[in-house]
């Protein structure tokens, strides 16, 4: 591997840690609050046992991982392995994006259980998200073609933040269904669905696969064979 290569290799992995802390922080924020009631009851009061928390905290989830997937295959494929070539001042614009959304993804987590804030923040990150794929558009040399699959990302991230805001700003926000807040109940459902129409719509690109690789040259032995 050149020096540069490697040094590019080193920077983009450096960044991709510093997501996956971010993220696990989340990750850790969401689980605290929601089990939180059991690990550390208040005396007297009965366990909290909040099934709008616990919708949440399963959105946050399903939300999470297609994003820290994405973004790391992203930050792979334009970085090390060449399936884009990027213009030198990308890199920077990306880093900044991947600490926006990992700060919205730690404030997500820790709106668990209010929910207008956790619709507002949740929304806030699929059009940043949006946005961010929208740019990368234009961070591609010159001559090559825009990836159409990170368009699945941007429409799917709009579609989602507007279901989002009706769920938040409409009678729905209030309604319930056996005890069950419908409000939450749909975000879970809208964050599901976008989530296995990402992977379902671009997974040749989360998981490439060369179907006609080479096959490895035979090895030839220095002595003759048979004698001969």
């Amino acid at each position: 591997m050149m020096p540069n290569a490697q040094a590019r290799e080193r920077s983009v992995n450096n960044l991709q840690q510093l997501y996956t802390v971010v993220v696990s922080l989340a990750i850790t924020e969401g689980l605290a609050i929601v089990l939180k009631p059991y690990v550390t009851p208040t005396p007297g009061a009965a366990v909290d046992n909040s099934v709008q928390s616990w919708l949440m905290l399963c959105s946050l989830l399903v939300t999470l991982i297609p994003f820290y997937h994405g973004a790391n295959r992203y930050l792979d494929a334009t970085y090390v392995t060449g399936e884009r070539e990027a213009k030198h001042w990308a890199l920077l614009v990306d880093f900044i994006a991947l600490f926006i959304e990992g700060f919205l993804l730690f404030v997500l987590a820790s709106f668990i259980g209010h929910s207008k804030p956790f619709f507002l923040v949740l929304g806030g990150l699929l059009l940043f998200d949006a946005t961010w794929v929208w740019i990368t558009r234009y961070e591609v040399k010159d001559g090559q073609p825009k990836d159409a699959k990170f368009n699945v990302w941007l429409v799917t991230n709009i579609v989602s933040a507007i279901l989002v805001g009706v769920f938040a700003f409409t009678a729905i926000a209030t309604a319930e269904w056996r005890g069950i807040p419908i409000a939450e109940l749909l975000l879970l459902s809208v964050a599901a669905g976008r989530t296995i129409y990402d992977y379902w719509s671009v997974w040749d690109f989360y998981y490439p696969v060369q179907l006609h690789a080479p096959r490895p040259a035979p090895l030839v032995s220095d002595r003759p064979v048979n004698g001969g």
